[in-house]
C-alpha cells in the first residue's frame, strides 16, 4: 500500500535524523510498536534499528510476578498466594491490564473504608475491567431466567467436551454490554489451536441459544456475539488457517483497511466457498450441542436454577453441581462429518462418493 505525501515526510525527516546520529556514538535509540507489520520497511533495515526483540504477552508465571509486584503496595500480606490465583484467571493481559485490575481494587477498598485489598475486592476488579462495569439490572424474571438458561448452556458444553479449559465462573450479573458472561480459564498466547479445538469452541457459542431452545420456542437476539465469534472461527478454518481439502489448503491475510479502501487477497470465489463450507461445519456442531444438552437436560436445568438464585457460580460451585470436569465422547456421526472438511484424515478426502449436502444437512432451529 503506498504512503500518502505526509506519511513519506515524516519517515524521510526520521530516517534523516536516524542518519545523523552516526556520528554520535554515545547516543542509543530505543523504539517501541504494537504493530511491526505496518511499519516502512525503511524503517526496519539493516542499520536503522540494528536490535529487535519481540516482547510477548506475558505467561501464567510472569503474570504471577506482575501481579505481586503492584500487590506489594497495597495489601499487608498473603501478595504471593493472591497472586496465583489471579494469574490463573487472566490469560493474555498485559502488565498495564494487571495494574489496572489492582488499582480499580483499590479504590474500591477504599471507598468501603478498608484498611487494605483482599480476594474480595480483587475478583469483582477483574469483571470490572475486563468485561464491563456493574450496573443496574433492568431485566425482568423472566429475562433473567433466559439468561441463566443460557450461560448455563455454554458453562455445561464447556465443561463436558474435550480440549476445553475449566469453567471458573459464569454470571447472570450484567456488565457493560452483557447481559452475564460465562469465564474459563483460557489458553496461554503460545498454546496451539487444532482444528478438533476449534470445533469444540464453537460447540461452547452455540451452548447458550440451544439452551435456551430447551425450553423455548422462539428465538432472541442474545446469540448475536455468539454467532458472529462462530462464524468468524469457521471462516478462518478455510480462509486463514489452511484446513480445508474443499476450499483448498491455503491461507489467505485478513481483509485491510488502507487509505479508505478494503483490500483482501482472496477471491470472491474463495470467499463464498469458505463461507458455504463454514455454514456447514456450524451445522455439524449444532445438531451435536443439540443433543448433547438434551442427553444432559437435567444437569443443565440444575446449574440455571441455581444461577438464577445465586446470581454468580464459581468453579466450587459448578463441581457440586456437575461433578468433576469430565469429557464426553464426541460422537462417530460428529467426527466422520468433522473430518469431511479439515485434513483430519487423507482417507476421508478421497471419499467423495456421498454427498456432502445429504450428510450436512441445514440444522433446524425449533
Amino acid at each position: 500500500m503506498g504512503l500518502s505525501g505526509e506519511e513519506n515526510r515524516t519517515i524521510n525527516q526520521l530516517l534523516a535524523e536516524l542518519d545523523g546520529l552516526e556520528a554520535n556514538e554515545a547516543v542509543v535509540v530505543f523504539a517501541a510498536t504494537n504493530f511491526v507489520d505496518n511499519l516502512d520497511k525503511a524503517l526496519l533495515r539493516e542499520g536503522r534499528f540494528d536490535r529487535k526483540v519481540e516482547l510477548p504477552m506475558p505467561d501464567k508465571e510472569a503474570r504471577q510476578e506482575v501481579f505481586e509486584f503492584f500487590l506489594n503496595k497495597v495489601v499487608s500480606d498473603n501478595a504471593s498466594a493472591m497472586s496465583r490465583q489471579l494469574a490463573e484467571l487472566t490469560p493474555g493481559v498485559s502488565p498495564a491490564t494487571i495494574a489496572a485490575i489492582v488499582n480499580e481494587a483499590a479504590l474500591s477498598a477504599a471507598v468501603k473504608d478498608k484498611p487494605t485489598v483482599t480476594v474480595a475486592d480483587l475478583f469483582p476488579a477483574i469483571d470490572d475491567v475486563l468485561v464491563g462495569k456493574k450496573h443496574r439490572n433492568r431485566m425482568s424474571e423472566d429475562a433473567a431466567r433466559r439468561v441463566a438458561l443460557h450461560e448455563s448452556g455454554h458453562t455445561l458444553v464447556a465443561w463436558l467436551l474435550p480440549e476445553q479449559s475449566d469453567v471458573v465462573k459464569v454470571s447472570i450479573i450484567p456488565r457493560g454490554q452483557a447481559a452475564g458472561f460465562t469465564q474459563q480459564v483460557g489458553r496461554e498466547v503460545l498454546d496451539m489451536p487444532t482444528e478438533f479445538s476449534l470445533f469444540t469452541d464453537i460447540c461452547v457459542m452455540l451452548g447458550g441459544r440451544l439452551a435456551e431452545l430447551t425450553e423455548h420456542t422462539d428465538l432472541t437476539t442474545g446469540a448475536q456475539d455468539d454467532y458472529q465469534r462462530a462464524t468468524a472461527n469457521a471462516v478462518n478454518q478455510f480462509l486463514a488457517f489452511g484446513m480445508s481439502q474443499q476450499v483448498g489448503l491455503l491461507s489467505y491475510e485478513p481483509q485491510r483497511l488502507s487509505e479508505g479502501r478494503m483490500y483482501q487477497k482472496h477471491s470472491d470465489e474463495a470467499q463464498v466457498a469458505a463461507e458455504k463450507e463454514a455454514a456447514l461445519l456450524v451445522g455439524v456442531a449444532y445438531r451435536y450441542v443439540q443433543q448433547l444438552l438434551q442427553d444432559h437436560k437435567e444437569a443443565l436445568q440444575k446449574v440455571a436454577a441455581e444461577l438464577f438464585e445465586k446470581k454468580q457460580l464459581l468453579k466450587e460451585d459448578l463441581e457440586r453441581l456437575l461433578g468433576p470436569k469430565r469429557t464426553v465422547e464426541i460422537s462417530q456421526e460428529a467426527r466422520a462429518a468433522l473430518r469431511r472438511f479439515t485434513t483430519l484424515s487423507e482417507e476421508a478426502a478421497l471419499k467423495k462418493k456421498t454427498s456432502r449436502e445429504a450428510l450436512l444437512q441445514e440444522p433446524s432451529i425449533a
